[in-house]
C-alpha cells in the first residue's frame, strides 16, 4: 500500500484510533484498578473502626461503675449494664433524657442536674456528695462524674457528656461509722 493512498491514509487513521482506544482503555483499566485497592482499603478502615467501636463497648460493658453517654441536650446515646443495675431498671435508656432517669439530689434535698452544671463550667465534674433517689423513694450515695465532651475541633461540631456513676452508699456509711467513733473516744 502506497503512502499517500486512500488506503494507507485510512490504514493510518485506524492505527490512530486504535492506538487512542488502547491508550484510553488503559487509562480506565489502570483507575478501575486504584479504584480497587481504594475500595479495598476503605472496607479495612470500616472493618478496623468497627472492631474498634466492639472492643469500647466491651471495655464499657465490663465497668462496675454506670457509664451513660448523652448528647448536648442529655438524650442518651450509649449506656453499660452496670448503669441499668445502679438505676434498677431493665428498660432501655436509649433516647431518653437522662434527667428523666436519674433524679438526683443533693444533701439538702434539692434537685441537681450534673450536666447543667458541667455545661456551666465547661469542665469536668465529680462529686460525692449527691443522692440517687429511686421512684419508691429509696435513696442511695452516688459518686457522680460529669465530663463534657466534644467531638471535633470546630466551633458547630456535636457535643455531649459522659456521666460515670457509681454507688457509694457503703463507703459513706464507713465514713460516718469512723467519723462517730473518732468523736467517742476524742471525748
Amino acid at each position: 500500500i502506497p503512502p499517500g493512498s486512500a488506503i494507507f491514509d485510512f490504514m493510518q487513521f485506524v492505527t490512530v484510533q486504535l492506538v487512542v482506544i488502547v491508550a484510553i482503555s488503559s487509562f480506565f483499566v489502570q483507575s478501575e484498578e486504584v479504584s480497587d485497592k481504594d475500595r479495598k482499603l476503605l472496607v479495612t478502615s470500616i472493618d478496623k473502626a468497627q472492631l474498634e467501636r466492639q472492643r469500647l463497648i466491651s471495655l464499657i460493658n465490663s465497668m462496675a461503675d454506670g457509664v451513660i453517654t448523652t448528647d448536648d441536650n442529655g438524650t442518651i446515646k450509649l449506656y453499660n449494664a452496670a448503669a441499668l443495675n445502679i438505676l434498677d431498671t431493665n428498660q432501655s435508656l436509649q433516647d431518653r433524657n437522662i434527667r428523666d432517669c436519674m433524679n438526683l439530689i443533693d444533701q439538702s434535698a434539692k434537685t441537681v442536674d450534673p450536666i447543667e452544671e458541667a455545661e456551666k463550667k465547661n469542665i469536668n465534674v465529680t462529686t460525692t456528695d449527691l443522692l440517687l433517689v429511686y421512684p419508691d423513694g429509696e435513696k442511695i450515695n452516688v459518686y457522680c462524674s460529669v465530663s463534657p465532651i466534644k467531638l471535633g475541633f470546630r466551633h458547630d461540631s456535636e457535643r455531649g457528656y459522659i456521666v460515670a456513676f457509681r454507688d457509694i452508699t457503703r463507703e459513706k456509711s464507713l465514713e460516718e461509722e469512723r467519723n462517730e467513733f473518732i468523736s467517742v473516744v476524742s471525748h
